[in-house]
């Protein structure tokens, strides 16, 4: 007799029985790879071993080499503050306060003695565009507004020019340069045009413009000096 479909049945005590034997095979498995195969490497038995993680005395040599390391670095840093501590503050600049109503009633006789630059400032070659800060800036003025500049860029550069100055109607101060101010590496700063306000604290607060070079606008701020 024949049939289309034909199945073959098992008992369930012969599953289970075959279930476990898998179980504790693979369990056996597991074992032996465990005892064949460490963490590091593959022990061959009588063969030798091969090794896959760095040797113990290896990454102990590493440890101690790093510890060194960090313990001169401490060292250093611990030296450095050490000095720094040492050093002696840098001095504030010798400023003298100036007289409001003086200046709003235009008195140009205020303005003598040496003015000192106190904020950053810089210039941007107009060949190379790159800028450079200028490291001190000073103008002495006479008591009638005239005057010398003198400029030290931060390359080492130098640049000398006279100056004058004039009280305007509203109370604002105009410094001109009186030509481009020449500098020792052969280049030259656009001749400019100064115009200042007096600030509570003292300081002068400008805007520097370079009328040949479509007025640009620099930020600036000076303060006048109590000594040479």
């Amino acid at each position: 007799m024949t049939g289309r479909f034909r199945s073959h049945r098992r008992s369930r005590a012969a599953v289970v029985l075959a279930t476990f034997g898998t179980v504790l095979l693979a369990g056996l498995l597991a074992w032996a790879a465990l005892l064949v195969i460490p963490a590091c490497g593959i022990d061959f038995g009588p063969l030798g071993r091969l090794d896959a993680c760095p040797h113990p005395d290896a990454i102990s040599a590493e440890l101690v080499a790093e510890v060194e390391n960090q313990a001169h670095l401490r060292d250093r840093v611990n030296s450095l503050q050490r000095r720094l501590a040492t050093l002696p503050d840098c001095p504030l600049p010798d400023t003298q306060g100036l007289d409001a109503d003086r200046w709003q009633e235009g008195d140009i006789s205020l303005l003598e003695g040496c003015w000192s630059l106190a904020s950053d400032y810089s210039f941007q070659h107009v060949d190379t565009g790159e800028i450079t800060d200028v490291a001190s800036w000073e103008m002495c003025f006479d008591g009638h507004g005239r005057g010398n500049q003198d400029l030290v860029f931060s390359d080492g550069a130098t640049c000398s020019e006279p100056v004058a100055a004039v009280f305007l109607e509203n109370g604002r101060l105009r410094i001109d340069d009186q030509g481009d101010v020449a500098c020792s590496d052969s280049t030259f700063i656009f001749r400019r045009t100064i115009t200042c306000h007096l600030e509570p604290g003292g300081e002068a607060a400008c805007q520097s413009r370079q009328p040949e070079r479509g007025d640009t606008v620099s930020d600036v701020r000076i303060v006048r000096r109590t000594s040479p």
